[in-house]
């Protein structure tokens, strides 16, 4: 870590009300930050997430929960995107018919 980054740190613990940094703290916070590393944060988005949320302490598995969320949120958007498409589909097709009375079942067609 740079030296700015260091005091960054010691600002958002201050803000957060974290309690005071000792050596011990350091030492695990040094840990959580290498693991988090690992997973290809950089120290600036360790920081900057930290103190978005206003944590207290850090610790590096609240960024792959924070990611897996978002990335589950996402899927859950494609799949409501493939659905309401699918719908439309269906609901277009019994509109239009093909004019031989035999129309397919609205839920054939999803």
């Amino acid at each position: 870590m740079t030296e700015s980054q260091v005091e960054d740190l010691k600002k958002i613990r201050r803000k957060n009300k974290g309690t005071a940094l000792t050596q011990r703290i350091v030492s695990a916070l040094a840990k959580e930050f290498e693991q988090a590393r690992s997973e290809s944060y950089t120290v600036d988005e360790l920081l900057t997430e930290w103190e978005v949320r206003g944590w207290k302490s850090f610790k590096a598995d609240w960024m792959t929960k924070r990611v897996n969320n978002e990335t589950h949120q996402y899927n859950n958007q494609c799949f409501a995107d493939q659905i309401t498409e699918q719908v439309e589909y269906g609901i277009q097709a019994l509109e239009q018919g093909d004019g031989t009375g035999n129309d397919e079942n609205f839920l054939d067609i999803l």
